[in-house]
């Protein structure tokens, strides 16, 4: 942090800033530290991350999202559209989240998506002017199917080129301001280096292509060490870095290449058989270099070679996962910070040095994606010959909270400029033995501990795996006792005999520490975006990064299995400021006490007898101590597991400096007084939006002017003003709350953008003088606002009606009887069998929706309808369409009116086909359908199906399950 002058701050007028305005840009804000959620969808369809998810995403102070799949409409299929991927990203705009985007349409040229363009390569045995520079495999990659000159590749009318392709792409990305970049050929340095090895001189040593075929003329290992200047990756990135239409920043992500050596990790023979990653980190460090230097190759003009340019990445980024089990047959001894813990922690640290270090002599920043994943289930985990659990050596384990936030702080000591955790959803892992891949979220992007009425019929097991069960999480580090003693899990649940509720009673058990990440990952990342404008600048002190010193109060013999902290000196660019930043590594105490020292002598800059604490943003005594040469600057500090702790040492005087991130934000519903970070309310409500502001100087200031102001408008919902006296004393922050009342109506439904900003003092750097926030305000829901009770399918409390919920009045037509259930809280539960209805014959189902009895609805005002529900139907075979839906309703004259909701957009062709086919239908617009408007009543839905054709031997009855009806003003 750089101190301007002079130091009497003089305050910049704020109705200033009533004259900018700034939309959401697909690059991150100044002076942030970028946190990406990768792999947001588990696969290549994105529909499944609902609005409502990316905007608790950006209040659990995520920056953005990465996804991969396909974009354009035909690329895989010629009759598939993905309208509903791109209808996702232009919710990440909306949210203002940014995206990060593995468009399949590129990532084609080492994956097999597309016959017509997949797999195709630099022919390095032939010229650059030969009409085959290019080649193509066979999907086998055992075979040559074609051949493209240099100018048909990068001609966008030729057919199936690279150049056409990337033109593709750029047509229907031009249209979301929320991308950021291309995410392009995911640890290819692995994948090139495992077929270079495997295949000898066969076709696969060229997919994918990004590195030369360069071996090491002693070991014959492939070095990795240049990106091939004219190969299908470097022109990609050139290619979409240039497109005129939609020019995208493309980088890639890399593997570790590293050796374990044998029997350094319990027992184990380490990775020296892994084609994949097994090296050293010098070679690591070669093919850092190689991407940092990239070049691009041009074709030929008129047979003339043209010069290479440079062609290299903004950023880079690369995957480090640490967290591992050790073989369950030392389940018994087996905790964390244990020595096979700590050996892999300083391991994957060191690594992170090779990789920051490397990066960092080109000026090129590194993004670490960090763990959030373990192996919670499938064949990898479960012994062949017994069938018992038995998780393997070395597969990646779930980490705890702890661990999580403990390797974001530590990436911030060494350096790393971007954290993207991984993954957000999880995912099966299909190479050799198949695992589940558990991490924040669950296959279908919903939490672990949500309602079981949410997710039972989603299919947490994708259909066709219902093999890979995941595991009793009492056997399974880190849930399973002994291994973490910050972590009890709750005893399992004691079932009744023969309860309906005891599927949800054991699931709900089973899955909550599955969900314990997830639901803690906001903190977790809170303490980053909080000293993320200071960190984001500084970078060790080059020669004195380690002259610090960290030691624990205490005896650490007392502490079993205990792991030193860890410590750098930091410095800014245009600063002599010393900042240390340390880590608590030891996770098995609450907190840990520790004394933080320098020795005055060796420092690179000036000490005081006091630092600012930026992670908490109060002053703390450091006073000095000892003579002569061994004077030197200490202070206490106590640190949870895990927590990280950025300071500076600051002079008596230091101007003031406004700062606000989004941890700061905050939002008081209507009759309440609690600040929550959940930015959302319903239309008609007044919510209050706040930040508090704190000054990071000593200096006091005049009135300082707040903004509140809507990005999309833009609108000035309010103002407020604060002033500050400045830091003084030790502990206490210099802070205020700035806040405004923003009475929300009807037409606000929707996401907004709010824009919270300060003006500025004098000579300060303002990038931190301002957070936004994204709001949700829900449309107003019939049911909820005029009968006080949601449509939820909510069971009565007492004399329930036989179908067991009371927001359905009635049912009618062929309902069993006898087979009402109540398996599931909230939810719907019946079954339909055929009849013969006069000229109709089939399955039918009514059931009529609650009411106000005294008022009928306004139609006018309530025009929106959506549902979700599910069907289960023997008679038909696919799984698309099991059930079709009927709105029936009478308007004020008792005239009958039907509208077929099956077909309208949004609601697909009806309730899916199966256990797993849960859908949120709608919301549709009814305002436009005959009949709707004026005063309705007698609101019912009716489930609908023709017989199959041709007609079974025997009919078998269809089970319907409804989860929700909402009928609102207005949807988002």
């Amino acid at each position: 942090m750089s101190y301007p002058h002079p130091k009497i701050g003089i305050v910049i007028p704020f109705l200033l800033l009533l004259l900018t305005h700034s939309l959401f840009a697909g690059e991150p804000e100044e002076n942030t530290i970028p946190i990406l959620a990768i792999r947001a969808a588990s696969g290549a369809d994105f529909s499944k991350v609902s609005l409502l998810l990316l905007c608790e995403l950006s209040w659990k102070h995520f920056d953005g999202v990465d996804v991969g799949g396909p974009v354009v409409d035909g690329s895989v299929d010629p009759e598939m559209s993905w309208a509903e991927n791109r209808e996702f990203m232009e919710h990440c705009s909306r949210v203002g989240l940014l995206l990060s985007l593995a468009p399949w349409e590129l990532c084609q040229y080492y994956n097999p998506w597309n016959e017509n363009t997949a797999h195709w390569f630099r022919w390095t045995g032939q010229d650059l002017d030969s009409d085959s520079c290019f080649g193509q495999v066979n999907f086998d990659m055992d075979a040559l199917v074609a051949v493209m000159s240099a100018e048909d590749m990068a001609d966008t009318t030729t057919a199936n080129s690279l150049a056409s392709t990337v033109k593709d792409v750029a047509s229907v990305m031009d249209t979301i301001p929320a991308l950021w970049f291309y995410n392009i050929y995911d640890e290819a340095g692995g994948w090139q280096r495992r077929r270079m090895l495997a295949s000898g001189l066969s076709w696969s040593r060229f997919i994918p292509n990004v590195f030369t075929q360069e071996r090491d003329s002693i070991t014959n290992m492939p070095s990795l060490a240049e990106v091939e200047p004219s190969g299908i990756f470097s022109w990609t990135k050139w290619l979409a870095e240039h497109d005129s239409e939609c020019s995208v920043p493309t980088t890639t992500n890399l593997v570790l290449i590293h050796s374990i050596g044998d029997d350094e990790y319990s027992d184990w023979g380490g990775n020296s058989d892994c084609d994949f990653c097994h090296g050293t980190l010098e070679q690591h460090a070669d093919m850092v270099s190689a991407v940092c230097e990239t070049m691009y190759q041009r074709p030929q003009v008129g047979g003339i070679p043209r010069p290479p340019v440079d062609n290299s990445p903004g950023f880079i980024s690369y995957d480090d996962y640490p967290f591992r089990y050790v073989d369950m047959d030392f389940s018994g001894s087996t905790t964390i910070c244990d020595d096979d813990w700590l050996f892999l922690i300083d391991h994957y640290e060191e690594a992170m040095d090779t990789t920051v270090i490397t990066a960092k002599e080109y000026g090129i920043p590194v993004h670490l994606y960090i763990q959030t994943f373990g192996a919670a289930g499938g064949d990898r985990l479960f012994d062949d010959s017994t069938g018992l659990l038995h998780y393997p050596n070395f597969l990646w384990r779930t980490p705890t909270p702890a661990e999580v936030r403990m390797y974001a702080g530590l990436a911030l000591l060494h350096q790393v400029k971007g954290i993207h955790p991984y993954s957000l959803a999880s995912y099966l892992e299909q190479d050799k033995e198949g695992f589940i891949s558990s991490s924040l979220l669950d296959m279908n992007s919903i939490p672990f501990d949500a309602p079981y009425e949410d997710w039972v019929y989603t299919g947490r097991i994708p259909p066709g795996h219902e093999g890979m069960e995941y595991a009793d999480p009492r056997y399974l580090p880190p849930f399973s006792e002994g291994f973490d003693p910050l972590y009890e899990l709750p005893d399992p649940p004691d079932l009744a005999p023969d309860c309906p509720r005891n599927k949800e009673t054991w699931a709900t058990w089973f899955f909550e520490p599955y969900g314990r990440l997830y639901r803690e990952i906001g903190d977790i990342l809170g303490e980053v975006a909080v000293i993320a404008p200071e960190m984001a600048d500084l970078w060790w002190w080059e020669g004195s990064w380690d002259v610090a010193s960290i030691v624990s109060v205490e005896d650490p013999g007392i502490y079993d299995h205990y792991v030193p902290p860890a410590i750098r000196v930091f410095q800014g660019p245009d600063s002599s400021s010393v900042h240390l930043y340390y880590v608590n590594r030891y996770l098995r105490n609450e907190e840990t006490d520790y004394t933080i020292s320098i020795v005055a002598s060796e420092s690179p800059g000036q000490l005081y007898p006091r630092v600012l604490d930026h992670s908490r943003r109060f002053l703390v005594p450091s006073p000095s101590r000892g003579e002569g040469n061994n004077v030197f600057f200490a202070f206490d500090d106590t640190l949870e597991a895990g927590e990280g702790r950025l300071v500076e040492f600051v002079d008596t005087n230091v101007p003031a400096d406004i700062r606000v991130t989004s941890p700061d934000a905050f939002a008081i519903r209507e009759d309440s007084t609690e600040r929550t970070d959940r930015f959302v309310c319903t239309a008609g409500e007044t919510i209050t939006l706040g930040a508090v502001f704190y000054n990071m100087g000593t200096d006091s200031t005049g009135n300082i002017g707040v903004v509140f102001e809507k990005a999309e408008g833009p609108t000035i919902l309010g103002t407020d003003t604060i002033s500050f006296d400045g830091l003084s004393g030790s502990y206490s922050p210099d802070s205020v709350s700035a806040s405004i009342q923003w009475e929300t109506d009807a037409g606000d439904a929707g996401v907004h953008r709010v824009k919270i900003s300060a003006g500025s003092v004098q000579g300060e750097n303002t990038s931190d003088n301002s957070v936004t926030v994204t709001v949700l305000v829900e449309p107003v829901d019939y049911a909820t606002e005029v009968l006080g009770n949601a449509w939820d399918m909510t069971e009565a409390l007492s004399n329930p009606p036989d179908w067991f919920t009371p927001d359905i009045v009635s049912v009618g037509a062929c309902w069993d009887d006898s087979c009402w259930t109540d398996s599931v809280s909230g939810m719907f539960e019946g079954v339909l069998w055929d009849d013969n209805f006069g000229d109709w014959s089939g399955f039918r189902g009514d059931i009529f929706l609650h009411e106000d009895e005294q008022e009928p609805i306004d139609a006018d005002i309530y025009t929106w309808i959506s549902m979700a529900g599910v069907s289960v139907n023997p008679n038909e075979s696919g799984e698309e369409f099991g059930c079709g839906m009927f709105l029936f309703w009478k308007d004020s004259v008792e005239a009958n009116h039907v509208f077929a909701l099956h077909e309208a957009e949004g609601f697909g062709e009806g309730f899916g086909n199966g256990p797993d086919m849960w859908r949120v239908f709608g919301p549709f617009d009814l305002a436009g359908v005959d009949g709707w408007g004026g005063e309705i009543h007698d609101l019912r839905i009716r489930f609908q199906m023709d017989y199959p054709d041709p007609m079974p031997i025997e009919i078998e009855p269809i089970l319907i399950r409804l989860g929700w009806v909402k009928l609102t003003e207005g949807a988002i």
